[in-house]
């Protein structure tokens, strides 16, 4: 189609799955004693702060990135095997850490729990079942290999497993 706008269309969360997710009104406005993130117009942001400054009803919570770090209830685990892995260890945690990083602007809920290492296999554990995706999308993506994905049905949760 020429000339047609192209637009993206935010996924609904579901709330009810999620007991993790806040359930405060649009209006009202929370930041997170620890990292500083705000929930504002049913969105999480980073470095927003300063911009709503009276302008409404401020709540003190522990976002559900935090909590989840806390309690260590894993979305997903991302799991690093083979002889590559061996030979550039730090390259390819250095490109997951960044893209913790870069993904928590986009969306301050996406965030590493833990990062273990057994032997010569190297565990991720993320808050979210997407950014176990993405992070086995972007190690293929620079890395090459293989990547292997499942997803629970009864719980939302992923276990990615790349290999070169």
């Amino acid at each position: 189609m020429k000339g047609a706008a192209r637009y993206s269309k935010q996924k609904a969360i579901d709330t009810e799955k999620d007991s993790y997710l806040l359930k405060i009104g649009p209006d009202d406005m929370a930041v997170c004693t620890e990292c500083s993130a705000v929930y504002h117009n049913k969105r999480w942001r980073l470095g927003v702060k300063g911009e709503l400054k009276g302008k409404t009803k401020r709540v003190k919570v522990v976002c559900p990135a935090c909590q989840k770090i806390r309690d260590k209830f894993a979305g997903g685990y991302v799991t690093l095997q083979g002889e590559f892995l061996k030979l550039h260890r730090e390259e390819i945690l250095n490109l997951v850490r960044n893209k913790e990083e870069r993904a928590r602007h986009t969306n301050p809920l996406e965030r590493i729990i833990e990062i273990s290492e057994k032997g010569s296999t190297i565990v991720i554990t993320t808050t979210t079942d997407k950014f176990a995706q993405m992070l086995g999308k972007v190690l293929n993506k620079a890395f090459s290999g293989s990547v292997e994905y499942k997803w629970s049905d009864d719980v939302k949760m992923a276990r990615v497993t790349w290999t070169r």
